[in-house]
């Protein structure tokens, strides 16, 4: 049997922000919309999901509790401070911008999923 991972609710706070973004890198006739979490104090993507539709609340987050069960640097935790969707459940306070900050990796995630999804619809010319 394999361990499950912990309910976010019952992970450690640490004094981090995390940042998400949802954005569509395909094309009008072949969408492909790229979720991705962030944490700029430590300049990593954290998590990252990809599909064909506009991804619902329940993509982000669902994308958002894999961020924090699977944290690439650390043991799994929660923010102090991130998306706002249903954050009051695990005690993460929203605080919203006009910009996010810049992750290294973020471009060079976008350009992957871009060129596969151009890739997956038939086109040649990469």
């Amino acid at each position: 049997m394999e361990p499950t991972a912990p309910l976010p609710s019952d992970l450690h706070r640490e004094e981090e922000t995390w940042q998400g973004e949802v954005f569509n890198v395909g094309e009008a006739e072949h969408p492909c919309w790229l979720v991705w979490v962030t944490c700029p104090d430590w300049d990593l993507i954290l998590a990252h999901s990809v599909c064909d539709v506009e991804p619902n609340s329940e993509r982000m987050l669902e994308t958002l509790v894999r961020a924090m069960q699977e944290d690439p640097r650390d043991e799994p935790h929660r923010p102090t401070r991130s998306l706002k969707l249903r954050l009051k459940e695990f005690s993460i306070k929203l605080v919203e911008a006009k910009e996010l900050d810049a992750v290294d990796g973020v471009p060079e995630l976008i350009n992957e999923v871009y060129v596969a999804s151009l890739k997956e619809h038939g086109h040649e010319h990469l």
